[in-house]
């Protein structure tokens, strides 16, 4: 039904706040409908798409009213009134719908009509190549603290094991949002050279990697240097980093690709590449290491022929099982992710369907949850950006 976000009472009026995204206008426009009907013709609509305004008439305008404007990216706000009775402002700047109203019973009516159309009014696909990124853009910013750290959501903790992936932010065209981020890693760095999974802990392999492919996205690649030789200084004989079987391979991708990245020799990283390929052979770490990893290798632009078969032999047949509530929205886009890798055609039911699980499981603040329901978080996020990025939603 949306997330009511608040509700509150003054000396003449009651309120209810709900976050608010561009895909639900559909619903919005229900919503408005419902009321002009039971309301009459003494309900005014405003609308406010960039410097201009308009009034109309009736809900069903408020599509070809802005796209006479202009467009629906501009789209500030939608203000429907009755005088001394009601007030309801659709903020998509902020992405907030409020309610206010002149006393309690009708708050109540107007919430369960919302409530209603929000249920019944599918979420509108065609504006998914505005809002995603747009809304995307909004919620991640939310996620930078003043002080640089960029935090899993908005005022929590920083955690560095999935940093790898904000360098991807440049392609979403938020490159300011890591540099900010790579500023605030260079004042966390451990006395060893490494960075820990949060700070202030012992430094780890992977935290280490994400952190230096970090920098070294950002245009900083001199300040890498301690965490790379921490690296090279922690790389056991077979070429791997770590003994956790649980994530063995990702962790040893994602130092490879790093010191990759950083400009180390071929010959040095090659028994750590032959690690990770006969790894990714044998055995499987899950969907979502398992893009990951052959994300990494891709990037080091290594031949991963020999591996498309044993891999596609993993995945499932259908995505049924990892499109459900209790679905982690990570495991959905990582599957899209690696059937693309794999030269799967985006036909592919499996595609289509995770898809449409991603697109369901955005909430209205313009991030990805881990699983439905959830709140937004940073990293489920970017990698839901990164599907839609290279579906063409977002072009």
């Amino acid at each position: 039904m949306g997330t009511e976000t608040g509700r509150e009472k003054t000396v003449w009026e009651y309120r209810s706040k709900y976050s608010l995204s561009l895909l639900d206008i559909d619903r919005l426009i229900s919503f408005i409908s419902k009321i002009v009907e039971t309301s009459g013709e003494n309900v005014r609509i405003h609308l406010r798409v960039g410097e201009q305004s308009v009034e109309i008439s009736k809900a069903e305008m408020i599509r070809p009213a802005i796209g006479k404007i202009e467009n629906f990216g501009a789209l500030s706000y939608i203000a429907v009134s009755s005088l001394h009775n009601f007030m309801i402002t659709a903020d998509f700047k902020v992405g907030e719908l409020q309610v206010t109203c002149k006393n309690d019973h009708l708050l109540h009516e107007l919430k369960s009509k919302w409530e209603e159309c929000y249920k019944t009014s599918d979420i509108a696909k065609d504006l998914l190549s505005i809002a995603v990124p747009l809304e995307g853009a909004r919620f991640l910013f939310a996620c930078l603290a003043d002080n640089g750290s960029l935090n899993e959501s908005p005022g929590g903790k920083t955690q560095l094991d999935n940093v790898f992936l904000v360098p991807y932010l440049k392609e979403l065209g938020m490159r300011h949002i890591l540099t900010r981020f790579a500023n605030f890693l260079k004042t966390i760095q451990n006395p060893d050279g490494g960075w820990g999974p949060s700070p202030g802990l012992s430094s780890k392999a992977l935290s280490t990697a994400s952190v230096v492919l970090a920098l070294i996205g950002s245009g900083q690649k001199e300040h890498a240097k301690r965490g790379v030789d921490f690296l090279l200084s922690n790389r056991l004989t077979d070429g791997s980093w770590t003994s956790n079987a649980d994530s063995c391979v990702l962790t040893s991708a994602i130092s490879t690709l790093a010191l990759h990245q950083y400009g180390v020799k071929e010959d040095i990283l090659r028994s750590s590449v032959l690690f990770v390929k006969n790894q990714l052979s044998q055995r499987s770490e899950g969907i979502e290491n398992d893009s990951l990893v052959l994300r990494a290798l891709r990037t080091m632009n290594i031949d991963i022929q020999d591996l498309s078969t044993q891999i596609q032999n993993r995945l499932p047949e259908s995505a049924t099982a990892i499109t459900n509530v209790s679905s982690k929205t990570t495991t959905a886009a990582c599957l899209v992710s690696l059937l693309l890798d794999l030269g799967i055609e985006t036909t592919d039911p499996r595609i289509q369907l995770a898809t449409d699980f991603l697109i369901e499981s955005r909430n209205s603040d313009g991030g990805w949850p881990s699983k439905p329901s959830n709140h937004s978080v940073i990293y489920p996020t970017i990698l839901a950006m990164l599907v839609f990025d290279r579906l063409g939603y977002l072009r």
